[in-house]
């Protein structure tokens, strides 16, 4: 029905009403649904029942849509080039080639992006051949928000990529990539990566662990502990320690321990130590409660500072009794 004046309505053939069907259907049109427009090629609209089988589905778009229909499912489609919708009650807004085989799965446009037939809830809002494809439908509530070519796999679960290229999740709880290129995250829970390059955070005993950034670094087993920045730094089996940045600084079985910066640096099995910066610094195996301010300096004690000069402006107190 349409308007053609102010004060005056036009039937129009193709509307009909029988009192509980509204059916906008011509030659081309079905009517199982209390709305059902028609079935039209270069316009493929459809709400309802579109092939009188209980397939509820919306299709709006033209191109080479393509849909994949169960009883009581309940899809929608918007856009064309060879979108697919596959899943129970999932969405594809827009976009190219993508594909949502998965159930309550949404894309929300790009290129080539695909969720997988396992779990439910995933969603990628956009980029280019972004993948989420699951293990078992115990793998749920993933998340890529765009960039290119990240995927979530495996047991993977309630997590996210935010953005960014080839950055990888496998298996884990509640992680997330912020973006950056070539990060990964595998096999542990409550994980971050904010973004750099080639930066990895994996073990099973490795939990909310932190890289803030940079290049090439990584935690291995290292749960509630911190790479803040830098290249090449690597934090193993050491709980609740920190390597804030600096070079090529290594971290090894020393739990509550500490390197500030600098490079080529090292604590090994000694936990409870630190080592401030500098240059070639290590504390070695047992040197426990141990610290290093300088360069080229190696701790043979426990409970030891080790500098190698130092300037005091007032005065020096030895042993609480003797003042220098």
């Amino acid at each position: 029905m349409t308007s053609v004046s102010g004060v005056t309505l036009n039937g129009e053939s193709n509307l009909t009403f029988d009192g509980s069907v509204l059916e906008n259907g011509g030659a081309d049109g079905y009517s199982s649904d209390n709305v059902k427009f028609a079935y039209a090629d270069g316009t493929n609209m459809n709400i309802g029942d579109w092939d009188g089988e209980g397939h509820t589905l919306l299709l709006y778009g033209g191109g080479s849509n393509v849909a994949a229909c169960f009883p009581g499912s309940n899809r929608v489609r918007l856009g064309n080039s060879s979108n697919t919708v596959a899943g129970q009650s999932s969405t594809v807004a827009g976009g190219v080639k993508n594909t949502g085989s998965g159930a309550c799965a949404f894309i929300g446009g790009g290129e080539q992006n695909y969720v997988t037939t396992c779990g439910l809830g995933h969603a990628i809002l956009g980029g280019c051949k972004n993948v989420i494809s699951t293990a078992n439908n115990s793998c749920a509530h993933n998340n890529i928000g765009g960039g290119a070519i990240n995927c979530i796999g495996s047991t993977t679960r309630h997590s996210n990529i935010s953005g960014g290229c080839n950055n990888k999740m496998g298996g884990g709880i509640t992680n997330n990539i912020g973006g950056g290129y070539n990060n990964c995250i595998f096999n542990s829970n409550y994980n971050t990566i904010s973004g750099g390059s080639a930066n990895c955070i994996t073990g099973t005993n490795c939990g909310c662990a932190v890289i803030g950034g940079g290049n090439s670094n990584c935690v291995n087993e290292g749960a509630l502990s911190v790479i803040g920045g830098g290249s090449d730094n690597t934090l193993t089996t050491s709980c609740c320690s920190v390597i804030a940045g600096g070079s090529q600084n290594v971290l090894n079985f020393s739990c509550y321990s500490f390197i500030g910066g600098g490079q080529q640096n090292c604590i090994c099995t000694s936990c409870y130590s630190g080592i401030a910066g500098g240059f070639s610094n290590y504390i070695p195996s047992g040197k426990i409660h141990s610290y290093i301010i300088g360069c080229n300096l190696q701790a043979v004690s426990s409970c030891t500072t080790y500098m190698n000069n130092a300037t005091v402006a007032c005065h020096l107190q030895v042993g609480g009794t003797t003042t220098m």
